[in-house]
């Protein structure tokens, strides 16, 4: 069959036809089928989203069940609100209007249903956001915070690990009890720094470097607060090598709790030391390239003398190092990459020693990358 001229146009005016009304359909910019279009220019006339808080606080939760809150919407304004959507942050809090649709007249009110689900949630302190999309002109997003504390599966003392000041070099650590709380009972079943699941293959484990130390010690039955629930004691120790500032990393303490598989503790601490290091090195980390400048990490005394000992490549043979005192004082540390590497990256550990004003040596640890062009 062959299409003439007007059945050409019929078609185009048929498509065009469709895609106006599946463009009415979803916008979320035209008229609404549910209320009428609020006028910009007379906001006195328009409605107007009123609840009696931003927060809503659950109080202490379930940890197997969901529970659920009800909150009243008000409409102030003087024409239809319509609530025509409601997001969450997370899964674990979901909201959802008891009128469908959701249009409240004007001096009317609708309830908004809440309801938590503690599976969803890792630990025990709770705070996700539910966004009220209206036709209020004046709060068109509204954000609602909803709080709840969990049951406690089991309990961590402390819950977070701040070490204060730490002199650099010393041997700083901390003790962290788990103590089971009811049944089942939730027992220990790994520790690590980095997130479980999360250590992906092929990622330099360089570039997420740890400064904690880890260790689980069993706890003498004599001290459980219950006698059918073992205690487990984790020691959190800072590597003398961390550098020096504020020190914020957290590790992992994997569970067999049903609910979540496992916890997160954070540490901090701030390292004190008779130095400040600059130059070309971040998070501990120095990236050369061949063919460029060599880099350079300057220690600059911030108390006393400040003199060099040594500095060990692991392994050798990929960058020269040089410990130098300039004439401006403190101490430099010039890194060049070893001719003839093979194209690539190449990386190695370098422990530098440097001497303080009280005769006690103390150690950086740095890891340097050398990118050597060429190849495939």
């Amino acid at each position: 069959m062959r299409l003439s001229a007007a059945h050409v146009l019929v078609l185009v005016a048929a498509v065009i036809t469709a895609l106006v009304a599946y463009l009415a359909f979803f916008s979320g910019n035209g008229a609404s089928d549910l209320a009428e279009p609020v006028d910009p220019a007379d906001p006195s006339a328009a409605p107007s989203l009123q609840l009696d808080a931003d927060q809503v606080h659950l109080g202490t939760v379930s940890n197997r069940e969901p529970t659920t809150a009800r909150v009243t919407v008000r409409n102030a304004g003087k024409a239809p609100l319509e609530i025509r959507d409601i997001r969450t942050s997370c899964a674990c809090t979901q909201g959802k209007m008891s009128a469908d649709p959701a249009v409240i007249p004007p001096g009317g009110s609708d309830t908004l249903e809440i309801t938590f689900y503690p599976k969803r949630v890792y630990g025990f302190h709770s705070h996700k956001v539910l966004t009220l999309f209206t036709n209020d002109p004046v709060r068109p997003a509204f954000e609602l915070h909803v709080l709840a504390d969990v049951d406690p599966e089991f309990e961590l003392v402390p819950e977070e690990v701040d070490f204060g000041a730490v002199p650099k070099g010393a041997a700083a650590s901390r003790t962290v009890r788990f103590r089971p709380l009811q049944p089942p009972v939730s027992h220990v079943t790994g520790i690590s720094t980095t997130q479980p699941g999360k250590n992906a293959e092929g990622v330099d484990p360089t570039l997420r470097k740890s400064w904690l130390r880890l260790e689980q010690l069993e706890v003498p039955p004599a001290e459980w607060r219950n006698p059918d629930f073992p205690e487990v004691d984790i020691r959190v120790t800072i590597d003398p090598a961390a550098p020096p500032g504020e020190l914020k990393q957290p590790f992992y303490i994997s569970v067999d709790t049903p609910r979540f598989p496992f916890m997160m503790v954070p540490v901090s601490a701030v390292i004190e030391a008779p130095y400040e290091v600059l130059g070309d090195v971040s998070q501990g980390q120095i990236f050369i390239r061949s063919g460029e400048p060599p880099a350079k990490v300057r220690f600059r005394s911030k108390s006393g003398p400040l003199s060099p000992v040594e500095v060990v490549p692991d392994p050798p043979g990929i960058v020269e190092p040089a410990l130098q005192q300039p004439e401006t004082g403190g101490i430099e540390l010039i890194l060049a990459p070893v001719k003839g590497l093979s194209p690539g990256k190449h990386t190695v550990e370098l422990r530098v020693r440097l001497r303080g004003a009280d005769d006690a040596v103390l150690e950086e640890l740095f890891f340097a990358h050398v990118y050597v062009p060429g190849g495939a």
